[in-house]
């Protein structure tokens, strides 16, 4: 059985994230950004995806302020890909924020300008959960990846989705 539940303990968060990003090269290829987002998904609000015991997939959130928060880093292993738990994973992190009063929300992406499929889907999945492209920063990672913040207004964040997925935070 799949279910999602939120992580407080730092160790395994940190066992999570390096378990799947390691697992994601397609994703995930720099070691340099792998081991910045153990470290700080350690200190960050994170839910985990586990297939009854098993760690399948995760997503930190970085808060900014009091109004807008990041999906910082997200992962599933992709042989769980097109099985709805992308989808149940952001709506636990969206159900998260609009009940601890955020506004907006954020995700930073490897722009449309660097055409890899595998951020193709990425992006389309962001597009799906209401994401939409802001500003494209140059500088953020690097010449050769052009980063595309997407943005969220909450308030015409659409709740309705009911995900089969067991969580611990929105039932």
């Amino acid at each position: 059985m799949i279910s999602i539940r939120e992580i407080t303990e730092a160790g395994l968060k940190m066992e999570i994230v390096d378990k799947i990003l390691h697992a994601l090269p397609d994703w995930f290829g720099n070691e340099n950004a792998i081991q910045n987002y153990i470290k700080i998904s350690a200190e960050l609000p994170f839910w985990g995806v586990f297939d009854k015991k098993e760690a399948v997939g995760f997503l930190a959130m970085k808060p900014h302020n009091s109004l807008h928060a990041e999906l910082c880093v997200m992962g599933i292993l992709t042989e769980y890909h097109h099985m709805s738990i992308g989808r149940g994973l952001f709506n636990t992190f969206q159900n998260y924020c609009i009940n601890n009063n955020y506004k907006y929300i954020s995700v930073k992406t490897l722009d449309s300008s660097i055409n890899y499929e595998p951020f193709n889907k990425t992006r389309k999945f962001y597009k799906a959960m209401g994401f939409l492209p802001f500003e494209v920063n140059q500088t953020a990672w690097d010449a050769e990846n052009p980063c595309l913040i997407m943005i969220k207004d909450l308030k015409d964040a659409d709740n309705s989705y009911k995900c089969k997925i067991r969580s611990s935070i929105n039932g």
